[in-house]
């Protein structure tokens, strides 16, 4: 869509029984905006879900939220939480924007590029049991309370982690539960790792622990996990990795789940055209 003005972010309900539209929802439903955008880009990701009648997902550059904690009709650059009423009505229940929301699309810096990821509980802490993770365009990966985005703040992010700056991102992240739990985020640059590091306190937290010698251009696919469970030593992490922009000479490449030495090492790698 390319920043088209007339775009907006759209999610729509359709009956199972009768394959007929019964609802629909915008990112900007109340803006007078001549470029409201906020569309559900996400790249290389999906609508993402933690129970019944609960959808998540990313916007990217459009009329951002004001600052307060109620969500708003103008959802740019925002994690979205949407919930499915009895009637099959959208309505968002929960939202987070990064306190530089104006800038972020002033910039062309969207938040919305990636697509968030919902952790195990084994990432969780008695605080914040249920964490989410989505990083953007602008490099950093954000790190939730999933049943408390926190809305947006004046100067700072209410977030339980900020990690970065890293090359952009335009993929969503992969998790491996075993071995202590890793996350795995591709960016414009090399694969990154994190290992699940609650703090002393006991919040969550990421710490970046590797990163692979090969790198990644924006049209690269999301990473994705393969493992016996979380038997040791089974993970593995794939992507397709594009050196160019049109994404030619790509290639299929997996890396061990656990860094060596703060390296992720390459063990496959086949041409795909």
């Amino acid at each position: 869509l390319c920043d088209n003005p007339l775009a907006r972010g759209w999610v729509a309900g359709v009956s199972t029984s009768t394959a007929k539209l019964t609802t629909l929802w915008t990112t900007e439903a109340q803006t007078t905006a001549t470029k409201p955008l906020g569309t559900i880009w996400e790249g290389g990701g999906e609508l993402v879900s933690d129970g019944p009648g609960q959808i998540i997902f990313a916007t990217g550059n459009g009329a951002t939220p004001p600052v307060g904690s109620t969500a708003p009709h103008t959802l740019g650059n925002s994690i979205v939480r949407l919930a499915v009423g009895s009637t099959g009505k959208l309505a968002e229940s929960d939202y987070f924007a990064p306190y530089n929301a104006d800038t972020l699309d002033i910039n062309d810096q969207d938040l919305g590029s990636g697509a968030p990821t919902l952790l195990p509980a084994t990432f969780g802490t008695s605080s914040h049991p249920s964490v989410i993770l989505q990083g953007g365009k602008e490099g950093y990966l954000y790190l939730l309370d999933a049943a408390h985005f926190g809305g947006r703040g004046a100067t700072t992010n209410n977030v339980l982690g900020k990690f970065g700056l890293y090359g952009r991102i335009f993929s969503q992240p992969a998790v491996y539960p075993g071995e202590g739990g890793y996350v795995y985020s591709i960016t414009s640059g090399p694969l990154l790792a994190f290992k699940n590091t609650p703090t002393t306190a006991g919040g969550p937290h990421l710490s970046k622990v590797g990163q692979s010698s090969a790198t990644f251009y924006f049209t690269s696919s999301s990473a994705v996990v393969t493992s016996d469970g979380t038997t040791p030593g089974s993970g593995l992490v794939w992507a397709i990795q594009s050196p160019t922009k049109d994404g030619l000479n790509s290639n299929l490449v997996a890396f061990k789940a656990v860094p060596a030495g703060g390296v992720l090492t390459q063990v496959f790698s086949g041409p795909i055209g």
